[in-house]
């Protein structure tokens, strides 16, 4: 029962902060359409992936295979990994993860730049745990933690919340102890995220060591842990 209600607050937090961690590609389309002046086609292009995005986002993915459809066949050359990491959101809304993962695979291998890149690997890394794939999720997990950056710190905090769903609660605290005294450049929903968690943390390193049953705290029993408010446009959670 215990790792069935941790393993779906892990679920419920994963899509939010896939959704969320879209933002980063709308960020960089908003950037894109500053200097979309010399190209009509990139700004038209920056529209129909966001309409792409929101389809996903409000749970229609066959209307979003549909817009993405439309959007390969007219998409400036360069722009396939992106259209590809939009594919496979549509393979997660619809619960296909196995292609889901080929398809961040295949996105983050196109990609240039290096935001796309890492979020398809953090996409990735979210599915792998939702496959239940240990070995698979610590390699995905490992590389984007060498990476360092923004996206290393989401890794750790992924890393910690499949560790603390485990019952290993020392390698949970010392990836959220990590973030919290080494991640200088954490947003601030990232920050409360881990301060939620290290107060879960006390009291079962303490009590089992780093290793056993976890006990639902009143405050969460019976219910997913809940999603932190999501951040402004443009930045990442």
């Amino acid at each position: 029962m215990r790792r069935e209600r941790l393993v779906g607050g892990l679920k419920q937090w994963g899509p939010w902060a896939i959704a969320v961690l879209g933002l980063v590609v709308a960020g960089i389309f908003g950037w894109q359409r500053l200097e979309a002046y010399q190209s009509a086609a990139r700004a038209k292009f920056s529209d129909k992936m966001i309409a792409a995005q929101t389809l996903i986002q409000q749970g229609d993915p066959t209307k979003a295979e549909a817009q993405l459809n439309t959007v390969q066949r007219e998409a400036p050359g360069g722009y396939a990994a992106i259209v590809q990491l939009e594919r496979a959101g549509v393979f997660v809304a619809k619960q296909q993860f196995k292609e889901a993962l080929a398809a961040y695979d295949t996105a983050a291998a196109a990609a240039k730049p290096k935001e796309v890149r890492s979020l398809a690997l953090l996409r990735a890394a979210y599915v792998a745990a939702d496959l239940d794939n240990k070995a698979d999720f610590k390699r995905r997990v490992d590389a984007l933690i060498a990476e360092g950056g923004s996206f290393g710190l989401l890794a750790r905090e992924l890393a910690g919340m499949q560790a603390y769903a485990d019952g290993e609660f020392a390698a949970a605290l010392e990836q959220f102890q990590f973030i919290q005294l080494g991640g200088l450049d954490a947003p601030p929903g990232l920050r409360q995220r881990v301060q939620l968690m290290l107060s879960l943390l006390g009291p079962e390193v303490k009590a089992t060591g780093g290793r056993g049953e976890a006990t639902a705290p009143a405050a969460t029993t019976g219910t997913a842990l809940p999603a932190p408010p999501a951040p402004a446009e443009g930045k990442t959670p």
